[in-house]
């Protein structure tokens, strides 16, 4: 039986050393899972740069000074209407403890497929990810 092609992804952060670092950790423990196309530093580099890649996934910050991320999710639905959008933003663990639901419902209504702090990316991301390419675009809440 043929192993499935890893899962393309791009990444749009703001956050220079996040990109280096979530790229570096996918490359060195998923690669046959996950393959980073590539990455964006604004929503509007990654809007374009999704719509010259097609990734299957696009992993979105939320808090972006040029164009929030919640900005973002409706233009890359329209683009690319099939894509899975992971929105994460890095929340202090007690913030999170307080508000995540708050997140996790905006996330939802804003029509991106799962909301997952940066604190819990390395734990959560890989199998979210792997869960939504199975699923329909802009239908899960995964944490």
């Amino acid at each position: 039986m043929a192993k499935p092609k890893p899962v393309s992804m791009l990444i749009i952060d703001d956050n220079e050393n996040f990109l280096k670092t979530i790229s570096a950790y996918l490359v060195e423990h998923h690669a046959g899972e996950i393959h980073v196309l590539g990455t964006a530093r604004s929503g509007r580099e990654g809007i374009n740069l999704a719509i010259q890649l097609r990734p299957q996934v696009v992993l979105l910050d939320l808090k972006m000074p040029e164009m929030h991320g919640f900005d973002v999710i409706p233009l890359l639905r329209q683009a690319l209407p099939e894509i899975r959008i992971v929105t994460t933003t890095l929340l202090p663990l007690e913030v999170f403890e307080q508000s995540g639901e708050i997140y996790r419902q905006a996330n939802a209504s804003a029509g991106a497929d799962a909301f997952i702090p940066k604190h819990n990316l390395t734990i959560d991301l890989v199998p979210a990810i792997l869960e939504l390419v199975e699923s329909t675009p802009g239908r899960s809440s995964h944490e």
